[in-house]
């Protein structure tokens, strides 16, 4: 008999689509759509402090509207160093308090720390409940919402625990930008960028036109709606073919791969739009030094972040032993392969998986560019 003999297989295709939607979720139509979505199902409703402080009265009485239990808006406090296995567990240790049943859903409300600690303890609560996504930051909507992974930190390492939960749902709502200060807008501005650098010149473009309108106090209006809304479709067209991250080469990847270590070496000082602007910025000097992306384009794109007020540089990165961990802990991430996508042009990008290439030589000499630049 061989060592291994098969029994029997058991087939366990994953499969899910959810609709994302723009609605003004606090009144009108938009909540009563939200509300029959919802049906009669019991729903607990989770919002970050800031939320909660400007729209409580608001998503209280939406709470109260729904089969929401107590009729409670719940908050949860949303810094990094609460996005912790300890906040789930509070979240799981309440829910089952109420005797929260597996038809119930999980409704979160906030920025992307508040949308990965609720999505994931909607993942682990009696092995998976509903979950609808309400992003209230410019990241949050075109980014954090709309994938289908959830994580919190442990120690320093950012995300390390975390599973797929994808969302029922996701709602997307002007108004909420409106109450952001612009250091927030500028996170979501730099995901953008980020994604419209390795797939999508068009958006690009448009950032380059029209990005400057969600620094206004109008950035809820439909110029904005319109850049918010084509770069959420960009997103959703990029991981929809590999949403479970099978293959780990992954352009969307661009932008996050010393970013981590960058957010938690400042103590989170950085914020993680900041930690992701200065990342793709010196992978696209990288990729110049390479010979990947004429200097041109680097010079354009460092042009958009500076008239958008994006940070694009961190004393860190003349630290080639930072580099060369925070590149061992992407690596890792990666199944053992550096995977890094540099743009080879606005808009398309090569990867970059030896780790021979980027040689000492390489990331000194990108550094040095990247300080004077």
């Amino acid at each position: 008999m061989s060592a291994f003999e098969q029994i029997c297989r058991l087939s366990a295709a994953k499969s899910n689509t959810f609709p994302v939607i723009r609605a003004d979720l606090l009144a009108g139509p938009g909540k009563v759509a939200l509300m029959n979505f919802i049906g009669d199902r019991p729903a607990m409703v989770f919002a970050s402090p800031t939320v909660s402080r400007i729209f409580g009265d608001e998503l209280r009485d939406l709470a109260m509207q729904l089969r929401s239990w107590n009729n409670e808006l719940i908050t949860i406090q949303t810094t990094e160093q609460n996005k912790t296995l300890q906040t789930v567990e509070a979240i799981l240790t309440k829910a089952q308090s109420r005797y929260f049943g597996r038809n119930g859903v999980f409704i979160g409300v906030g920025g992307g720390v508040l949308l990965d600690i609720v999505g994931l303890a909607a993942g682990l609560f009696r092995r998976g409940v509903a979950q609808v996504r309400i992003g209230t930051t410019l990241l949050a909507q075109v980014d954090a919402a709309i994938g289908i992974k959830s994580g919190v930190n442990v120690g320093k390492a950012k995300n390390l625990a975390g599973l797929f939960s994808p969302p029922e749902l996701v709602v997307t709502d002007g108004r909420f930008l409106s109450t952001l200060p612009q250091r927030h807008i500028r996170c979501g501005l730099a995901e953008m960028i980020k994604l419209a650098l390795v797939r999508d010149e068009a958006l690009f473009t448009a950032i380059e036109t029209d990005g400057h309108q969600l620094l206004l106090e109008s950035r809820n209006s439909e110029t904005s709606q319109r850049l918010v809304d084509q770069a959420i479709r960009g997103m959703i067209g990029e991981l929809e073919p590999n949403a479970y991250e099978t293959e780990l080469q992954r352009v969307v990847d661009f932008g996050h791969t010393i970013s981590p270590r960058l957010e938690s070496d400042t103590n989170f000082q950085l914020h993680h739009g900041e930690a992701v602007a200065i990342d793709l910025v010196y992978f696209c000097i990288v990729g110049q030094v390479l010979g990947m992306l004429k200097q041109d384009a680097v010079l354009r794109i460092v042009a958009l972040l500076d008239r958008l007020g994006i940070p694009r540089w961190h004393e860190l990165l003349a630290n080639l032993d930072f580099i060369a961990s925070a590149l061992d802990a992407a690596q890792a991430h990666r199944g053992g392969q550096l995977h890094l996508p540099i743009p080879t042009r606005i808009g398309a990008a090569q990867f970059v998986s030896d780790r021979r290439n980027l040689t000492g030589i390489v990331l000194k000499e990108a550094s040095e560019i990247g300080r004077v630049l």
